[in-house]
């Protein structure tokens, strides 16, 4: 996703705005219609910074230790600005409660990328001011924050040199994420792959095709979906067994539960691409996709080992991104997570960037003991 451009004329006025939070469900429900306008009215991303995703996730996500924290900008009471913060409580080293500052939709088990503020375009100058303002806000209340996956960077200089949020540690890092940016027509975004490459895509699909029974099949029916998300979940278990490697997806109730959940919402918005490939009507592979109509993303996925040689998790996903050309599309998003086949269908990148903000608090300094001076010593002690 590309970032927010300055709008071309700056008619916010800064005497007429006000800041507010909101600290209750209830009221972040009566928020929906203007924060989907808003949106609509921003360049934040509209499927991860949608009011579906942070009440879903909310619902699913938060316990006892947790508080619902949205930052909220008016101008003469026109909606300008979401920061949808939530702060969770953790205690570290057994010694101290750390209040952790985090996005709606990350600090679970699921985190999507390009989350962030959803900021009004003619508002879009005053990112990095609004960003330092909604954390003053906070001040009181957070020790630090670990703000992942954000679509835009704030400046890092603006948030040291604010005198209301003294620092012990502040870390800025990018993230990148492997995109193919697409062209009109499958044959010519083919042509943009190695010649070895495009052999095998063309050779692994004429074989799976060829194979009697096969089916490719998308998801179009609510009826079917609890169907289908099953089977999501049986094809990645499978194949992550087979592997034999560490945690992977659908392994906790809150994470099946968020994104069931999630997939039906975007199901009824029209942007769940949900693929599947049946051998004999029976699901073998399957990609677990969304799309903004802009852009698809690929967020999980899953196959029968049994059907390795056929390669159907290749065969499937280059018929996700010929599709996605069809609809349009101009980027397929891999999200995060540097593996081989992504970088052997996309070579283009596309970034994110996670904030880290340890504050001059006790607790703060806790946390700067346990994640930064302990382990500095154990490497020393090493030497």
């Amino acid at each position: 996703m590309s970032n927010m451009s300055a709008s071309p004329v700056d008619n916010v006025d800064e005497e007429r705005l006000q800041f507010s939070v909101i600290d209750q469900p209830e009221a972040m429900a009566g928020l929906r219609e203007e924060w989907q306008l808003l949106l609509q009215q921003s360049s934040a991303n509209p499927l991860f910074c949608s009011w579906e995703l942070a009440d879903i996730f909310w619902r699913h996500y938060a316990d006892e230790s947790c508080a619902l924290r949205l930052v909220c900008v008016r101008e003469a009471g026109q909606l300008l600005a979401i920061f949808p913060f939530y702060i969770r409580r953790r205690r570290i080293l057994r010694v101290a409660s750390v209040r952790t500052l985090l996005w709606l939709g990350s600090g679970g088990d699921t985190s999507p990328d390009y989350l962030g503020v959803i900021l009004h375009t003619r508002a879009s100058q005053h990112f990095d001011d609004w960003f330092v303002e909604a954390l003053a806000l906070l001040r009181h209340e957070f020790d630090v924050a670990e703000l992942r996956d954000m679509q835009r960077a704030p400046d890092a200089a603006g948030l040291r040199q604010d005198a209301r949020l003294p620092l012990l540690h502040q870390r800025l890092s990018r993230r990148e994420i492997i995109v193919a940016e697409l062209v009109p027509d499958w044959d010519g975004y083919l042509a943009r792959l190695s010649s070895n490459r495009r052999q095998q895509i063309r050779r692994a699909r004429r074989k799976v095709f060829e194979q009697e029974g096969i089916l490719l099949d998308r998801l179009c029916s609510i009826d079917q979906l609890d169907h289908w998300f099953d089977e999501l979940v049986r094809l990645h278990h499978k194949r992550w067994q087979q592997k034999g490697e560490g945690e992977h997806a659908f392994r906790t109730d809150a994470y099946n539960r968020f994104h069931r959940e999630f997939m039906a919402a975007m199901l009824d918005g029209n942007a769940l691409r949900l693929w599947g490939l049946k051998k004999n009507e029976q699901l073998v592979a399957m990609l677990y996709c969304l799309s903004d109509g802009n852009e698809t993303y690929y967020f999980q996925g899953g196959f029968d080992t049994d059907y390795d040689e056929l390669k159907p998790g290749m065969v499937l996903m280059s018929c996700a991104m010929e599709q996605a050309i069809r609809e349009g599309c101009c980027r397929f998003d891999m999200m995060k997570g540097d593996y081989d086949f992504k970088r052997s269908l996309a070579k283009d990148s596309a970034s994110t960037w996670d904030l880290l903000l340890v504050r001059a608090t006790p607790a703060g300094l806790v946390y700067q003991l346990r994640f930064f001076v302990l382990p500095a010593l154990k490497r020393i002690l090493k030497k």
